[in-house]
Order: C-alpha cells, then structure tokens, then sequence
C-alpha cells in the first residue's frame, strides 16, 4: 500500500532516513562485488567469520570482475547502451573544442573512453593508492570493449545522436 503526501512524525522519519542510508550503503556493497552476506557482517561489525579486514570483505571478487559488474549492472541501468551515452559525450566534447580541432577531425566514442582512462591515470598518478580511480580504469576498458561489440550488432542510437565512429573504427 503507498501512502502519498502523508506527513511523518519526527520519530519516522528518522526511521526512514536510517533506512534510506542502508539501501545507500547496500547498493555501494554491491556495486563493488559484495554481497548480502558481507554486507550484513560488515554492517554488524562481525568480522571473526573472515580473516581479513572488512574492506575485504565486501571487496572479495577481482578487479576485473567488479568493472564487468558495474558496466553491465548499474552503470548499464543508469546510463544505457555505452555506445549511445559515449557518443553523445563525444558529440558534446566535439562541440566543445570544436575551434581547436581540424577541420574533418572528429572525436569518436572511443576517444571518450580513453580520455576517461587518462582522467582517471591523472588521478592515480596523485593518489596512487586510490582504489576507485583503478576500478574505473578497468571499467572505461571494458566499455572500449562494449562500444565495438554494440556498434558491430548495430545497436540502434535514439534521438539525434550520432555515432562519429561508425565508419572509422
């Protein structure tokens, strides 16, 4: 049953936040590999069922495996089809620069997900120890990968976005 426009007491609402923070802390866990289980011990504090830390815990798959999970979990659910949202930021990047380019340069959706690696190279290269900024160069990879795939099965781009890669790559 949903309630619309019910005005909560000071007491539920309270409620409702700390539930809003586990769904948040739930769905971090998860998109970095953990799961239900590690989830709740970490959350409980029980740490002796494991011999490690409670970061390993919730981080106990592999670099790679947890860059797949997040471009065909999550990152897929919120952004769409890596070819029709890398394109569109191509399309806007191209934009963007235009003036400094040359006249029949274009920048491809390729280009954005090696861009973003560098992002991310630049990053590590401050904070080398900054685990995020490796998974997501795992993950800009494996979208280089995906864009080709869904370009070679002719994934259909919405609305008047242009793929600048189609007959480049």
């Amino acid at each position: 049953m949903v309630m619309k426009n019910k005005k909560l007491s000071p007491k539920e609402s309270e409620a409702a936040m700390e539930k809003a923070q586990l769904l948040k802390k739930w769905r971090h866990t998860r998109n970095y590999g953990g799961t239900p289980e590690s989830f709740l011990q970490s959350l409980l504090g029980i740490n002796d069922l494991y011999e490690g830390t409670k970061e390993e815990l919730v981080d106990a798959r592999s670099m790679l495996e947890k860059a797949d999970a997040l471009i065909n979990g999550d990152r897929q659910r919120d952004y769409g089809d890596k070819l029709q949202n890398f394109s569109q930021i191509a399309m806007l990047w191209q934009g963007s620069i235009a003036h400094k380019l040359l006249a029949n340069a274009k920048i491809i959706p390729e280009d954005v997900a090696l861009m973003m690696i560098q992002v991310k190279i630049a990053r590590l290269a401050k904070s080398p120890t900054h685990a995020d900024s490796i998974l997501d160069i795992a993950g800009y990879a494996g979208c280089y990968d995906k864009l080709q795939e869904e370009r070679n099965t002719g994934v259909q781009l919405l609305g008047a976005i242009k793929d600048s890669g189609a007959n480049q790559v």
